[in-house]
């Protein structure tokens, strides 16, 4: 049982940034990612699920503020300089992604994505169930900004990773508790049981 009891009929799950570009040898690389696809999977077969995405910009010219300067340090994964499909979610979940659930954003943030927002509204949904990676950065993200958006949040612990282990360990274990009133933090085996 969750600490806030059953979970709402309008509960989407968001599976974030599943995506080759994490997977696979870059410089991005999460090399705990694959191990989480399984979890992420079993919540994707178990109820309605959006699939935001990390989408690169062209050039460093192209981004915004401060994000020119990262992309300038991050060149390697602007769009020219990646391999096709590198944006792509990794199989296993895209094979599962129902058309119009695969949404690009193109901040830490899926929030920052107006069509996310609008799917979340069309949806009617009141609770977030959260995986993906990475957890530190775009998960945290997400996770604030829904918080301020008065969603329920619940946290799946076992299928959200980062390329920094402490930093996604940071997260779960001394970030996210502050938050006790608003977020649930669980395994995929109990936001499952909740769920069904």
């Amino acid at each position: 049982m969750l600490r806030f009891g059953p979970l709402s009929p309008n509960t989407i799950h968001i599976a974030i940034d599943l995506q080759r570009l994490f997977a696979e040898d870059t410089v991005w690389s999460t090399p705990a990612l694959m191990g989480i696809v399984p979890n992420v999977a079993a919540l994707a077969k178990a109820g309605r699920t959006l699939f935001p995405r990390f989408v690169t910009p062209e050039r460093a010219e192209d981004a915004p503020g401060t994000w020119r300067r990262y992309y300038t340090r991050w060149a390697a994964v602007t769009r020219p300089n990646l391999a096709p499909g590198m944006l792509d979610l990794v199989a296993d979940l895209a094979a599962l992604a129902e058309p119009g659930s695969v949404i690009d954003k193109p901040t830490h943030s899926a929030f920052a994505a107006p069509e996310f927002v609008d799917r979340l509204a069309a949806l009617g949904a009141d609770t977030l169930i959260v995986t993906g990676v990475e957890t530190d950065v775009c998960v945290l993200g997400t996770i604030l900004d829904g918080i301020d958006r008065g969603f329920r949040i619940v946290a799946v612990a076992d299928a959200m990773t980062s390329s920094s282990l402490p930093g996604h360990h940071a997260t779960l274990d001394l970030i996210l508790p502050r938050f006790d009133q608003q977020v649930e933090i669980v395994t995929t085996e109990a936001a499952l049981r909740a769920w069904s």
